[in-house]
């Protein structure tokens, strides 16, 4: 287990004075996703190796046994299985959750909640263990106590029952591995900072970098040893930088090259938490389970001991309070015929930064009738129309409830002052 220590410096405090401004409000699903590739149900279909309908049973936190990172489980109890042959539960693993005083999230994050009941379609990665494919996408919900149900989701589960009748040959989905040995964390149901836009954790406790505060950028590594067909590591360099560069306009936070590094592992697996964002342009080590992602973000974030009484220690912006984030992480589909493109590889790390640095997606409809939403860089399908690393109308306010371009958080260090007293005044 890892060891968190906290100094008891008063944290960064308290809530701002803001100016009132227009904000768009947040009206996509709260399921975690990332960049997608534009599919068609019958190609999802046939991306799977399974897909099911289930009901969530349980759904635990806990640090893997071998990765270090924190990863959550959903045990799914199998109502009727559509594509392969199912047993009668299985387990799906996903970076990603919270436990003891630490949490990461992720932009292929699910929001399971127990007792709902979902389309899942589903993968299996190297390791064995079993994925939700193309994350929030590829977990339809169904029924549920808690949220509203899309009004397209019985008629998608029975497009995706007749594609079945149109298949052929069965095939078998094992459990999945659950690392039962490890003693897990149960936690309650978690959903994007309500109206808000913004990624959270269980609570509805959103996380942030609190070195921009006191004018410190957010340094960055890029791990380039693997590139996208034809994409040079200059080529590749200059679109991390403008993808940067487009979160420093609109918040004014600046960031900071700090190399290339051989991680030598994902970048989400290197647990040191030293504020800085960690780019991979490839996928070598297998974090990307589905085809057709083209990438995820996520970050690492820590609770507050104290948080009823001070707050979180990420600060509050505009009476949000915020936990704080210790690092972040960047991982690219390299394979991806799309990302070959240098301007559309520049749109999807973009979008996958703007993850780390909070944001969840604008919608996940993927017929979303709202420009505001569909134009936004934080929608869940590139748009590969050659904008790159361009904001949409919706981004910039967004961003600006966790990095605003002014009035930032007032913060503190540690400190020993001298003090001589007196037994009268």
């Amino acid at each position: 287990m890892v060891v968190i220590a906290r100094s008891q410096t008063l944290p960064p405090r308290r809530s701002l004075l803001f100016w009132p401004f227009l904000v768009a409000v947040f009206q996509g699903s709260v399921a975690w996703g990332s960049s997608l590739e534009p599919t068609t149900e019958a190609q999802d279909f046939a991306a799977a190796a399974g897909i099911c309908r289930g009901r969530v049973v349980s759904v635990e936190a806990f640090r893997h046994p071998v990765r270090e990172g924190i990863f959550t489980r959903a045990r799914i109890e199998v109502l009727e299985s559509i594509k392969s042959s199912f047993p009668k539960s299985i387990t799906v693993m996903q970076r990603g959750g919270a436990t003891k005083g630490e949490g990461e999230s992720t932009g292929l994050g699910v929001d399971f909640r127990v007792g709902d009941e979902y389309l899942l379609h589903v993968g299996r990665r190297a390791d064995g263990t079993l994925a939700v494919l193309r994350g929030g996408h590829g977990a339809t919900v169904l029924g549920s106590k808690t949220r509203a149900v899309a009004p397209g989701a019985a008629d998608k589960l029975k497009r995706v029952r007749q594609m079945k009748l149109a298949k052929s040959g069965v095939s078998k989905m094992s459990t999945g591995e659950d690392f039962a040995e490890m003693q897990g964390f149960a936690v309650p149901a978690s959903a994007a900072a309500t109206g808000s836009g913004l990624l959270a954790d269980a609570s509805d406790v959103p996380a942030r970098f609190t070195g921009p505060d006191r004018g410190e950028p957010i340094g960055y590594l890029v791990d380039t040893q693997v590139l996208p067909s034809g994409i040079t590591e200059a080529v590749a360099l200059q679109a991390v930088a403008n993808a940067f560069a487009a979160w420093t306009a609109a918040t004014g936070t600046e960031f900071r090259f700090d190399g290339v590094e051989n991680f030598g592992m994902s970048p989400a697996d290197v647990d040191i938490d030293d504020g800085r964002i960690r780019v991979a342009l490839h996928d070598s080590y297998g974090d990307i389970a589905s085809s057709g992602t083209l990438g995820f973000g996520g970050r690492a974030y820590v609770f507050s001991s104290n948080f009823q009484t001070t707050g979180g220690d990420g600060g509050a912006v505009k009476g949000l309070e915020f936990h704080e984030t210790t690092r972040g992480y960047v991982v690219l589909e390299h394979t991806a015929e799309r990302l070959q493109d240098a301007v559309t590889l520049e749109e999807v790390i973009c979008h996958e930064i703007g993850h780390v640095l909070g944001l969840a997606h604008s919608s996940e409809d993927p017929a979303e009738s709202d420009p505001l939403l569909a134009e936004a860089l934080m929608y869940y399908r590139v748009h590969a129309d050659g904008r790159g690393a361009a904001l949409g109308t919706y981004d910039g306010p967004v961003v600006g409830k966790v990095h605003p371009l002014d009035n930032t958080p007032p913060f503190s260090d540690d400190r020993v002052l001298t003090l001589v007293t007196a037994p009268t005044p």
